[in-house]
């Protein structure tokens, strides 16, 4: 693989949002992403589960799972921390609360 290359999933209920953080990301010249877009905690689990990432761009806020496992973006985190320690998160979210921002932190280090 070329050490330039990325494997990004980008976690985002808002499917133009998702596109343009993809269209900026790929406009860096440096490097080559591989960029694939989760719109919900099912599909997001999915893509987990069955690739390997070396970055996660993961909104907070995106639809429940059907079997309500997992009920937001933080529980998300949470579960690729466990599955894969390695892959580096970036917590994109119109969240501002001190205290939501200090538990993720703590639950999954993003």
């Amino acid at each position: 693989m070329n050490p330039n290359s990325v494997n990004l999933l980008i976690i985002e209920d808002h499917r133009i949002t998702a596109e343009a953080y993809g269209t900026i990301i790929k406009n860096i010249p440096e490097i080559t992403c591989n960029i694939t877009i989760a719109n919900n905690c099912d599909e997001a689990v999915e893509q987990i589960n069955n690739n390997t990432w070396d970055l996660v761009l993961l909104d907070l806020r995106i639809p429940v799972s059907k079997d309500s496992k997992f009920i937001s973006g933080e529980d998300i985190g949470s579960y690729i921390r466990r599955i894969s320690p390695k892959t580096k998160i970036i917590v994109i979210t119109s969240i501002s609360d001190g205290m939501v921002a200090a538990n993720i932190f703590k639950k999954f280090n993003p």
